[in-house]
């Protein structure tokens, strides 16, 4: 595949600041707050304590290992939101990740080699634990331990798939005095990454800058303006800024049918301490139909390549929803990624006060490297997951990759119990 026409750094930028400038100017608005009312009624009252649950069991059949990997685990969860007093609220959560049963599987730390990898690491932490200021106008400002996704979680994510989330430690502001914008800025000084603390990179020491600007005026669609500037200072290699945007629409086409689309585009190249001098491009192009529960979609994906030696990486992600459930490409061979997808999928909101939403998804995935168009592999992923009595939910997902010139033939089969109580109901 050719290699896209890149633009100049500068034009990310100057687009950027265009919708920054006016929030420098913004004139804030009058207070609201009732100062009479009883800040510590409103503590008592309003707070939200809650509680979750998640049991899983995975198998991992993968080629060169003579032994399955069985991951039985129960990821269990207490948390406390305060109520906003003085314009103030904070929020904790404890995390605990338990092994049930023995160590048949490797969990990158625990020294079992000999079976295929689960990524879930017994350990208890601190998830989340931020303080939130609403004092400016429009505006957020949160410090401390938090999770963040922004827009499809590609390029940053939770990763909550995983039984130990990904969590950053910093603080972000969020404005929204323009009508329909949404202004983000995070930085973050570590990312506590899904290998727990015992690992050698499950924190990463970082001086992280990200920006990140919606728009979701239009009617069908919403817009996304980002630059991410990841100082790894831990992981120097895949230390880069990436400058992009993101176009994502569900247009109606009379009863019951719409047209679904995604479109994003980004730049990359070496940022700080990297010591490869690189630049490279991502392109996503996928589009629908809908219809009432049902939807079939079908688009391509490139993570490019600088001349076969590195590709474009998304460090911070989730990666786990993208290229395949089996987790063949959480880092991006050399050569780079092409991705041509097709999904068949029926989500249910709700069919009874007692029955919940259903989701059945179908995909499919064909990859190859950009450079050499070498076909990697493909795969087959299903997905289904059924909510019931409000709080609980099961689910069971099946991935099988069929490797032809990258990684190993590999098969996972995942079963998962969940349940979530809180004091708001």
């Amino acid at each position: 595949m050719k290699t896209l026409t890149t633009p100049p750094l500068h034009f990310y930028l100057i687009v950027q600041i265009f919708f920054l400038v006016p929030l420098l100017y913004a004139a804030p608005e009058e207070t609201t707050e009732d100062l009479s009312s009883d800040p510590l009624a409103t503590f008592f009252e309003e707070s939200e304590t809650y509680a979750t649950f998640r049991y899983r069991f995975e198998n991992v059949d993968q080629a060169g290992f003579k032994k399955d990997a069985n991951a039985s685990t129960l990821r269990s969860v207490l948390g406390f939101k305060s109520a906003e007093v003085y314009r103030l609220n904070g929020h904790i959560e404890i995390e605990d990740v338990s092994e049930l049963g023995p160590d048949t599987f490797n969990n990158t730390i625990n020294g079992v080699t000999d079976r295929p990898v689960v990524a879930d690491v017994d350990g208890t932490e601190v998830n989340i634990l931020t303080l939130t200021s609403s004092h400016i106008s429009d505006s957020k400002l949160l410090a401390g331990r938090y999770h963040k996704v922004l827009d499809n979680a590609r390029f940053v994510g939770d990763v909550v798939w995983r039984q130990n989330h990904q969590t950053f430690d910093g603080a972000t502001f969020t404005n929204t005095t323009l009508e329909d914008v949404e202004f983000f800025y995070g930085y973050m000084w570590n990312v506590n990454r899904i290998f727990g603390d015992d690992s050698p990179v499950g924190d990463i020491d970082s001086a992280n800058h990200l920006f990140h600007v919606n728009y979701s005026g239009l009617k069908d669609s919403t817009i996304s303006l980002y630059s991410y500037l990841l100082d790894l200072e831990d992981l120097s290699a895949q230390s880069s800024a990436t400058f992009g945007g993101l176009a994502t629409g569900k247009q109606p086409l009379g009863d019951n049918f719409s047209l679904l689309y995604d479109l994003e585009y980004a730049y990359q190249s070496d940022y700080q301490d990297n010591p490869a001098n690189y630049h490279a491009n991502y392109l996503r192009a996928g589009t629908g139909i809908g219809y009432k529960a049902f939807s079939l979609s079908g688009g391509f994906e490139l993570l490019g390549s600088d001349s076969g030696k590195i590709a474009f990486s998304t460090p911070l992600a989730t990666l786990h929803k993208w290229n395949g459930w089996a987790d063949i490409f959480l880092n991006t061979p050399p050569e780079g990624l092409q991705d041509s997808y097709g999904k068949l999928a029926y989500v249910q909101n709700e069919w009874s006060k007692n029955l919940g939403k259903t989701v059945l998804e179908f995909v499919y995935h064909h990859f190859q490297s950009e450079e050499g168009n070498i076909t990697y592999g493909r795969e087959w992923d299903v997905n289904i997951v059924q909510h019931f009595y409000e709080r609980y939910y099961a689910g069971v997902k099946f991935a099988h990759y069929d490797a032809q010139s990258y990684a190993q033939n590999t098969t996972k089969l995942i079963f998962s119990l969940g349940a979530n109580f809180s004091t708001a109901g």
